[in-house]
């Protein structure tokens, strides 16, 4: 699933490393927190990118950090979207994108555009698009080769690792009078559309063709009922993470009772359901399900019933499960018996269980 980041205008980042190193110019540069979600802040435009004598020249506009990362490899290709300008054709501006992977510290680990190398990706290009027109006008994210996908180098990050972007302009300009802006903020109900002629107030994105998860992110995956205790939902079919809030469960595909925290339960080494300890159950040691009482199920008693038919409050539904294996208290229960001739008789009402009782049932004769 692609990852779209937005870029504040305000607001203070998790961590503060040093700007990338690919960088000609940062003085004035600021630094901001950025995530998949927007914090509302208000459309403006970055510091001013004047021109020196270098030529071409990397501007440093601001530097977004997020959330810290779970561990992971990061690959594939990005994309995105920022509204830029320049105060005069002969700037010769253009979008410039740097990311990389930093620790906690703030110490550098990893580039992950333009093959790995520390120079932030851009176009060469002096024409318009992709040079910037001279009025906030929406630009493309690009490499040298004029990529609207340029890959990123795959790289594996650590847990508590973080993604730093960088963000600003590449200029040929050899004056020193001629700048360009880029324009930040997410307080818009629309994303930029991807081209490079809309003027619209709409928020800036880079998106990451894959996943990207952070520390305390659910997990995702299939898990089936029979393997997960699901207070107050029905016990039909299949339901993945994605539709399913299960706080604290650091685990992909398919769970055990051994691998899943459940309350009042010892969680270590291998689980069954004759281990288990159910609330409102006498029973320590091995269990078998013949052996538990189960409080007045309010269901049918004829034939076989499996788990999934059957609403037991706080039990897991597994496999299929025959009245001659089950013990229910206090429910009226009919059974068939067999004939001299070995075929089986018709249903023949029998009494109320007696779980104190010497035969398994009493029967009415």
């Amino acid at each position: 699933m692609p990852t779209r980041f937005y870029f504040p205008s305000s607001g203070s980042p998790p961590i503060t490393p040093g700007f990338g190193t690919g960088w000609n110019r940062t003085t004035g540069a600021v630094q901001r927190p950025t995530s998949t979600t927007k914090a509302g802040t208000s459309m403006a435009e970055g510091i001013a990118m004047t021109s020196t004598a270098t030529s071409p020249e990397f501007h440093l506009a601001a530097q977004f950090v997020s959330p810290a990362l779970a561990a992971q490899t990061i690959s594939g290709t990005i994309k995105g979207q920022f509204k830029c300008r320049e105060n005069n054709a002969s700037f010769n501006g253009t979008l410039a994108i740097g990311i990389r992977v930093v620790t906690s510290s703030g110490t550098h680990r990893a580039h992950l555009l333009n093959g790995a190398a520390a120079t932030p990706i851009a176009s060469d290009a002096t024409t318009t698009p992709p040079e910037f027109a001279t009025s906030a006008t929406n630009r493309r994210v690009q490499n040298s080769a004029e990529s609207f996908a340029p890959p990123i180098t795959s790289f594996a990050c650590n847990a508590g690792d973080y993604l730093v972007i960088e963000v600003g302009c590449r200029d040929v300009d050899t004056g020193t009078t001629r700048s360009g802006w880029v324009t930040f903020g997410d307080n818009s109900a629309t994303d930029l559309a991807e081209n490079e002629t809309s003027t619209a107030a709409d928020n800036p994105w880079i998106e990451f063709s894959g996943t990207i998860t952070f520390q305390g992110s659910p997990t995702r995956g299939q898990v089936s009922f029979a393997e997960l205790e699901v207070p107050s939902l029905a016990t039909r079919g299949r339901i993945s993470f994605a539709e399913l809030e299960v706080p604290n469960v650091p685990t992909r595909g398919r769970i055990s009772f051994a691998e899943l925290e459940l309350p009042n339960t010892p969680t270590r080494g291998r689980v069954s359901f004759a281990e288990l300890e159910l609330p409102g159950t006498p029973s320590r040691g091995q269990l078998s399900w013949s052996e538990l009482e189960l409080p007045d199920p309010p269901t049918p008693t004829r034939g076989t019933l499996s788990w999934a038919e059957m609403e037991f409050p706080s039990l897991l539904t597994r496999g299929q499960l025959s009245w001659a294996e089950l013990e229910v208290p206090d429910v009226g229960a009919r059974r068939r018996r067999r004939s001299r001739g070995g075929s089986l008789s018709p249903y023949r009402k029998l009494k109320p269980f007696n779980p104190y009782s010497a035969s398994e049932y009493d029967e009415d004769d």
